[in-house]
């Protein structure tokens, strides 16, 4: 009898143990999952604080402002504000032009050498 009890402590000891392990790989389950919502990958923002859902859709919107900025894929202009879409407007006039400059500007036909003479 004296060696069932002793067993029962030990395991009730043994379980309350893990409680601090179970609780803590809740928070890095809800950590992995703020962060993949910040950083656009899957995720479950039904699981999001009202704090983190805010913080979770300005990041989606810079995001989106940059891809537009620099004319990358994932661009909803939709989605601008009237100055930011002023400012991807004239970010992509500037880049146009910078891209006709270059296309314009004449090749050179001499061969390429390298530093140490070897062409």
């Amino acid at each position: 009898m004296k060696v069932l009890r002793w067993v029962l402590f030990f395991s009730l000891v043994y379980s309350l143990s893990l409680l601090p392990s179970v609780a803590q790989e809740r928070d890095n389950s809800h950590s992995r999952n703020y962060e993949n919502c910040l950083y656009g990958f899957g995720c479950d923002q039904a699981q999001l604080s009202s704090e983190e859902q805010q913080a979770v859709a300005r990041a989606a919107h810079s995001r989106n402002y940059q891809n537009c900025l620099y004319g990358l894929y994932g661009c909803n202009s939709g989605q601008l504000t009237t100055d930011e879409r002023e400012h991807v407007a004239s970010s992509t006039i500037s880049r146009t032009a910078t891209q006709n400059a270059t296309d314009a500007a004449p090749r050179s036909t001499a061969p390429v050498c390298a530093e140490n003479g070897s062409c």
